[in-house]
């Protein structure tokens, strides 16, 4: 299981930078499974509920995390949205999570291989969110597949520019 500092979870939320949003849980607004949390260092374990204000945290926006694989499988992590299986490395170590679902979908039927992705990639069980550059880049693959696809139904005709 990945638990993750509240600083980090409120900033993949959206609400500001790690630093940013360390005011609010100082000022006890930010609450873990009904409890004030005073310390921005305090962890989230997966399954527990974040509150500002009594309100639920979430996400804002499209967001997406490069998991390492424990033993194969996708452990529980501790992010404000609810994300889905978009593709696993061929070697099994690393998984893409989104929170858009039917993206996730779209590029699992493509065999997306997460393991191709720049950068930093995370050990251990833990995560790394993904740029929006990494999010582009996997709409953006999505979309490809589905104009060939359509080209193909089409016998070789562009289709129109607004198929999704």
């Amino acid at each position: 299981m990945a638990a993750t500092r509240l600083n980090r979870y409120l900033a993949l939320a959206g609400l500001g930078t790690r630093r940013g949003v360390e005011g609010l849980v100082r000022a006890g607004r930010v609450a873990v499974d009904g409890v004030v949390a005073h310390e921005p260092s305090a962890a989230v374990e997966p399954g527990q509920r974040v509150t500002l204000d009594g309100a639920p945290v979430a996400a804002k926006g499209q967001a997406g995390v490069l998991v390492a694989l424990v033993g194969g499988q996708v452990p529980a992590l501790a992010h404000p949205s609810e994300l889905h299986l978009a593709g696993t490395s061929p070697d099994g170590r690393l998984a893409v999570l989104l929170s858009d679902e039917r993206l996730a979908r779209r590029l699992r039927a493509l065999g997306y291989d997460p393991g191709r992705l720049g950068g930093m990639h995370p050990g251990d069980g833990s995560f790394r969110p993904l740029d929006p550059g990494e999010l582009d880049a996997a709409r953006g693959l999505a979309r490809a597949a589905q104009r060939a696809r359509a080209r193909e139904r089409s016998g070789g005709q562009e289709p129109p520019a607004d198929v999704h």
